[in-house]
């Protein structure tokens, strides 16, 4: 005979007519606040007994009682497009959307987060590391680590709502982390690179003669004084091209950072303010960099009177591309590769990292002159 529970525990009874134990559990909805009952169904009293007992502690503990249905890849969904897309830029959106989306959604996708353990996600993070890519090599501790930082923040608005009990991430272990050695040019290098980006010969490879192309003409000029820029000041890539002709004090030798270009998958091209205060400066160049912006601006002019209504000029920007749109910044990208490849610079070297190279430059400026 079972033992009598008491008042609020349940009631457990043997169904004889599906040869089955069933038992009903009461609780308090914490949405609504009406008094609700669970049915559990087990081959044995002490497996209900143990089903309602785990669901009323789970309760208890600030569970919701729909938390034993809801699948990762719902939650996964609803985390996104309700707690991270209102309040995050969109890229950030799309780094946590293309982490959580393509490398854990087809894994947990479908199973419940309550049966969803530490060991199953550090297996994932394993894997990530072995053979993530399509090609059979491992991802980048970078992809590992943001992924990670996806679900952890995941599950941590889950833990806050009611959704699971823990944040389960707190039981796996992150790659350590790797940061990449920069190898900034040197200086001879540097000069390569400029006596490149000003030939052109980059832009319309194996196309025609771009020496009778206006449009190869301007864009030629536009990269050079792109890379000049970059060199001399260390702003970013978002930064140079986000640069209109009034952020320049042409008089006081100023480069003002305020706005970025941003280029996204979801949003495409667009301009937003700087992520942070500190980004949001004042920055001096020196004299002749400026001088050849002065130039740059009278060919962009010249440009314009040339093709007329097909360079749509409505920003002001000082490197919009040969139709006066945003740059394209992937585009520029493969530009850039090209430049480097022409200038003999081998290895793997980004416009980001022109920054660490102007840094270098005049550190090494420095020790030279304190020898005189």
């Amino acid at each position: 005979m079972p033992k009598r529970r008491a008042a609020g525990e349940g009631t457990i009874y043997f169904n004889n007519g599906r040869q089955r134990w069933e038992g009903k559990f009461p609780y308090i909805d914490p949405e609504t606040g009406k008094t609700c009952r669970k049915l559990f169904i087990g081959q044995t009293l002490k497996e209900v007994t143990q089903k309602g007992n785990v669901f009323l502690g789970n309760i208890k503990s600030g569970l919701l009682p729909s938390a034993d249905k809801i699948t990762l890849g719902e939650w996964i969904k609803v985390w996104l497009n309700e707690y991270i897309k209102p309040s995050v830029r969109v890229k950030t959106y799309e780094k946590y959307s293309d982490c959580l989306l393509t490398y854990i959604f087809p894994r947990l996708g479908n199973y419940p987060m309550k049966k969803i353990k530490a060991p199953d996600m550090q297996k994932i993070f394993n894997d990530m590391a072995a053979t993530g890519c399509r090609g059979g090599n491992g991802l980048s501790v970078y992809t590992i680590r943001n992924t990670r930082t996806a679900v952890s923040m995941m599950y941590a608005k889950a833990v806050e709502l009611g959704l699971a009990a823990k944040n389960i991430t707190q039981g796996t272990k992150p790659p350590p982390h790797v940061r990449r050695e920069v190898d900034p040019l040197t200086e001879e290098q540097a000069n390569n690179l400029l006596t490149v980006a000003k030939s052109g010969n980059y832009i319309h490879q194996n196309f025609y003669d771009y020496h009778s192309d206006p449009g190869a003409e301007y864009l030629k000029q536009l990269y050079y004084n792109a890379v000049l820029l970059t060199l001399n000041s260390g702003l970013r890539l978002g930064e140079v091209f986000g640069l209109r002709w009034e952020d320049m004090g042409a008089e006081a030798n100023t480069v003002s950072v305020k706005q970025t270009l941003a280029q996204t998958k979801t949003a495409g091209t667009f301009f937003q303010p700087p992520k942070t205060k500190a980004s949001k400066r004042t920055l001096p160049i020196p004299a002749n960099v400026m001088q050849s912006l002065k130039l740059f601006r009278k060919q962009q002019s010249a440009y314009k009177r040339t093709v007329g209504d097909f360079y749509q000029d409505r920003t002001g920007l000082a490197f919009a591309d040969w139709q006066g749109r945003p740059m394209n910044t992937t585009r520029f990208g493969k530009l850039f590769r090209r430049m480097l490849a022409a200038a003999g610079i081998e290895g793997r070297f980004t416009f980001h990292d022109l920054r660490h190279t102007r840094h270098a430059i005049i550190k090494k400026r420095r020790q030279y002159k304190s020898h005189l």
